[in-house]
C-alpha cells in the first residue's frame, strides 16, 4: 500500500549538470528520523563511473568504491543508473514569514499529511505528466543515512 506520493519535478539544467541531480521533490516533508525539513532529491549514477569495480579504497574522507559500475552519491559502487536519497534542508528564518521555511514565498512548502517513517512506502510521480517515476521503500539506515538522511530503496 502506498503510504506517501511524492510530486518530484525535473531538476534545473546546471543542478544536473553540475551534480547529476535529475529530479528533486516540489515540497518539503517531515520524517520520524529529523528534526528539520527534507526533500527527496533523484541522483543519476552514470555520469559517475566506478574507476575499480568491486575495490573498495579507503582515504582520510571515508571508504570509496566497491561492487558495481558506477558510485553513488555516497561514493558506494552500484549497479543501480539512479539513487533516490531524502536529505536534509536548510531552514530559512526570515523578517517575511512568507519567505521562511513554510511560506508561500520560501520555495520550501511542507507537504500535509503524516510525516515519513522508517519503512513507508513510497510513490515519487513526475509533475505535471503524473507518470510515476520510483516506488520503494524509505530507510534511515545503511550507507550515507544519519542525521536525517535516508534513501529510498526500490524493488
Amino acid at each position: 500500500m502506498i503510504i506517501h506520493q511524492i510530486p518530484v519535478w525535473e531538476a534545473d539544467a546546471k543542478r544536473t549538470a553540475d551534480y547529476g541531480i535529475t529530479h528533486t521533490s516540489m515540497l518539503v516533508y517531515r520524517t520520524t528520523a529529523a528534526s528539520g525539513p527534507v526533500r527527496v532529491v533523484i541522483w543519476s549514477n552514470t555520469a559517475r563511473p566506478n574507476p575499480h569495480p568491486g575495490e573498495v579504497r579507503h582515504t582520510k574522507y571515508g571508504s570509496i568504491g566497491g561492487p558495481g559500475q558506477y558510485l553513488d552519491p555516497n561514493n558506494q559502487g552500484t549497479d543501480s543508473e539512479a539513487t533516490i536519497l531524502i536529505t536534509p534542508e536548510s531552514v530559512v528564518i526570515d523578517s517575511n514569514p512568507a519567505r521562511s521555511t513554510g511560506g508561500n514565498l520560501s520555495g520550501q512548502q511542507y507537504a500535509t499529511g503524516a510525516r515519513i517513517a522508517e519503512g513507508d512506502t513510497v510513490e515519487l510521480v513526475s509533475f505535471p505528466s503524473g507518470d510515476v517515476i520510483a516506488t520503494g521503500t524509505v530507510t534511515f539506515k545503511g550507507p550515507g543515512t544519519g542525521n536525517g538522511h535516508g534513501r529510498l530503496v526500490v524493488s
